[in-house]
């Protein structure tokens, strides 16, 4: 049943169903065996993508560092990471003039 939430999740996220992504993600995260804790980083970079598309980039951020926290490595989420950041103090930097 674990999987079934992973893999709804990914079928929400090819429909930019960013809601449903969240929600079976957060699922699965809830419920999640053990052995399938290599996954781990992907969900929290995806729920992160998806908190991104809805323009939550509090909670996106939070998702990313979560998944660079679990796989320092991870070039997609310190990627991201990075852009979020840019944009987030380009956006305070235009909001303070």
């Amino acid at each position: 049943m674990n999987l079934s939430y992973f893999t709804f999740g990914f079928c929400r996220y090819s429909e930019n169903n960013y809601t449903e992504v969240i929600s079976y993600f957060n699922e699965f995260l809830n419920k999640f065996p053990k052995e399938m804790s290599g996954l781990l980083d992907t969900v929290h970079f995806y729920v992160g993508n998806s908190y991104s598309f809805q323009n939550n980039l509090i909670k996106a951020e939070r998702e990313y560092r979560e998944a660079i926290r679990i796989k320092p490595d991870d070039a997609k989420a310190n990627y991201t990471l990075k852009l979020l950041a840019e944009n987030l103090w380009g956006l305070r930097s235009f909001l303070t003039r």
